[in-house]
């Protein structure tokens, strides 16, 4: 190898060193301002995540506000409800023990009512037989033979009973 091949690689090879050089610098300016923008990205995506994290925490804050207002809500109308039931059925209560008494004291005038007619219609059978009696002795003391007796409404009514 000539003295000239040798320095034309020499430099070749220094020309290669100067180059692997600006690449390393140039790697590691673009590794640098890649961290950079990977540490700004992280950054923003961090704060939105915060942000949303946030939001979230407020949303179940409210969310937690109106499941103990409607759940407030629906126990004190559960209560309304449940009251006014008992009230129905105490006043139900009541007027069921006025019907009953109602009841009974028409049951018991009824009955009374039934001793009296029962009373009455036998005491009108009575009469009523005396009077027939009456008449067949006044008929057989004015008449030589007996006559036979009419019916009337009344006997009728006796016998079908």
């Amino acid at each position: 190898m000539s003295e000239e091949q040798f320095r034309f690689i020499g430099a070749r090879f220094e020309d290669l060193e100067k180059q692997m050089k600006v690449l390393a610098e140039a790697n590691l300016m673009t590794r640098e301002f890649l961290m950079a923008e990977i540490q700004t990205v992280n950054q923003a995506v961090n704060q939105r995540i915060d942000g949303l994290e946030a939001n979230l925490g407020r949303f179940a804050e409210r969310v937690a506000g109106r499941f103990d207002k409607l759940e407030t809500e629906t126990e004190n109308r559960f209560d309304k409800l449940e009251n006014r039931f008992d009230t129905f059925e105490t006043q139900t209560a009541k007027r069921f023990d006025k019907l009953e008494n109602r009841f009974d004291t028409f049951e018991t005038q009824t009955a009374k009512r039934f001793d009296k007619l029962d009373s009455f219609r036998d005491d009108t059978q009575q009469r009523l037989k005396r009077i027939e009696e009456n008449q067949l002795q006044e008929l057989s003391s004015s008449s030589r033979t007996p006559q036979r007796t009419t019916r009337t409404s009344l006997t009728r009514r006796r016998k079908k009973s």
